[in-house]
């Protein structure tokens, strides 16, 4: 294995893969605090830690963002301040000095100091859910209660991003916890306090009376564990939630009605269908351009997501990635199944191909329909592929080691192009790299992106880093998914930013 937080990332996809993700706004609200009214939201999907250390499920993401907080939130490369007033980049960019907020306590009535933060970040390191956040981290000082001083091995665009997926803790609050808690409130930073939880039935949030930043415009949150979708629908349609990201059909359905608030949103999830660049035929790129050019992305989204997605270049959003490029500034494949038969030919598949290993699949229809929409456009080509299905930690487990031809998968990376390498780099097998895909001028673009702070040589770099994968087809780049939202009248609310930022309006 050659990343050693292979239990995080297994953990990640899983939850990309079948989930939005909820990151946070760039500003804090600045609207009016509203306690009589609650926001109700349907979850499917029980929690499993309040230990912000040991998440994994999209469900506790959201959950220790409410509660936790690290040096700043981070959307789309905007910050927000949380914990830290201020910090410093060395001139060399190797150190970090962040300068903390004071007179900050916790909810369970501790001083916040750097002696938390050291807590935290080595706590951090030890667990396998972040310790790839802080693999670029030399050393880490507290100079006094106010400073930390971070000490990197290399430059790294990204760190300033991923430091901040950590969040703090009181080390005299949690010392008799275990790692991975799920019960006590220890009692963090945040706009909300843990009111009760149930781990697989509800959670209720409490407005913060002492935070140190503005208020939560929302006093109390009501999270309620459903079952399944349809469970979630129902609880929405009789009034018991305020909030639901729908499937198109019944987001078509309940917009009619004309009784609810609807919109639609970008997300940071594009599906894909990885081709392992390492399994005959599609060792031969020929086999995997034609591949692509057999492939209608608009029939995908219409099939596959009721018509609500992007047709995707690689597999991320550029609109959510700093430095990333936009799909039409890179090579990307038509719909030309002529060309896809012209390549098939030049292979040496003139009389069509059978591909002996099954295209795996999960079960879900966001998985299971584009793996039968694939093998029908490949059949028009001349390309012949059975579909497996299984369950999705053995689709997730197959797809890292290799023991599989074309695997369907989901993925949400950003919010920097830095980010994407483990998903094309050589080093980066048997961890994101799930095409196997292989180049040396790809891993040398993407080393030396990582390797400088200027902005517009970074967007240079990847942007040849890109157009090269795409011309070797490592991907098979379907669509970034839209979020089909419905809420209760008056609620403002969006579905990649926390709740924190919600509000009723009048």
């Amino acid at each position: 294995m050659r990343k050693k937080h292979f239990t995080r990332i297994l953990a990640v996809l899983l939850m990309l893969a079948l989930a939005f993700s909820i990151t946070a706004c760039a500003k804090q609200p600045e609207v009016p605090v509203k306690p009589d009214k609650p926001l109700r939201r349907a979850w499917v999907g029980g929690f499993t830690t309040i230990d912000p250390h040991y998440v994994a499920a999209d469900t506790d993401f959201a959950l220790s963002a409410m509660l936790y907080e690290s040096f700043y939130e981070i959307d789309t490369g905007q910050e927000d301040p949380r914990l830290a007033e201020s910090f410093e980049v060395s001139p060399d960019g190797l150190t970090y000095t962040y300068h903390l907020k004071k007179g900050v306590k916790f909810q369970t009535g501790e001083d916040f100091t750097s002696a938390d933060v050291l807590f935290s970040i080595g706590r951090a390191q030890e667990s396998p859910y972040m310790m790839g956040y802080l693999a670029s981290v030399a050393d880490v000082q507290a100079p006094d209660d106010f400073t930390v001083v971070f000490t990197l091995h290399g430059l790294s665009p990204s760190f300033h991003i991923e430091v901040n997926r950590v969040r703090f803790l009181s080390e005299a609050a949690i010392k008799d916890l275990d790692t991975g808690f799920s019960s006590g409130i220890p009692g963090g930073t945040g706009p909300y306090s843990l009111e009760s939880i149930i781990m697989d039935q509800k959670v209720v949030l409490k407005r913060s009376e002492t935070y140190h930043g503005s208020p939560a415009p929302i006093g109390t949150i009501e999270i309620n564990v459903l079952s399944d979708t349809n469970a979630a629908i129902r609880a929405f349609e009789a009034g018991e939630s305020d909030f639901l990201i729908a499937d198109g059909d019944n987001w078509e359905r309940l917009k009619a009605t004309g009784n609810y608030k609807t919109y639609i949103e970008d997300t940071i999830s594009v599906r894909f269908f990885a081709l392992n660049n390492e399994k005959p035929p599609l060792d031969n790129p020929l086999v995997r351009q034609a591949i692509n050019y057999a492939v209608d992305k608009d029939d995908m989204i219409i099939g596959s997501a009721g018509g609500y997605g992007v047709p995707a270049g690689y597999i991320a959003n550029p609109n959510m990635n700093v430095a990333a490029p936009r799909y039409e500034e890179i090579f990307t494949y038509s719909y030309d199944p002529q060309k896809a038969r012209d390549l098939l030919a030049e292979a040496g598949y003139a009389n069509g191909l059978t591909i002996t290993d099954p295209i795996i699949t999960g079960a879900t229809d966001e998985f299971a329909i584009p793996a039968q929409i694939l093998k029908e456009q490949l059949a028009a080509v001349g390309i012949q592929i059975e579909i497996s299905v299984v369950e999705m930690t053995t689709l997730v487990m197959d797809m890292i080691l290799g023991n599989y031809a074309i695997g369907m998968m989901g993925i949400g990376l950003e919010p920097d192009a830095s980010l994407l390498a483990p998903a094309y780099i050589t080093d980066g097998i048997e961890y994101l790299n799930l095409s196997r895909y292989s180049n040396a001028r790809v891993d040398e673009l993407f080393a030396l992106g990582g390797s400088t702070l200027d902005l517009e040589a970074r967007k240079g770099y990847y942007k040849e880093a890109f157009d090269i994968a795409s011309r070797e087809a490592a991907y098979l780049p379907l669509y970034v998914l839209q979020a089909t939202v419905i809420s209760t009248p008056g609620l403002q609310s969006t579905s990649y930013r926390s709740m924190y930022y919600w509000y009723w309006e009048d």
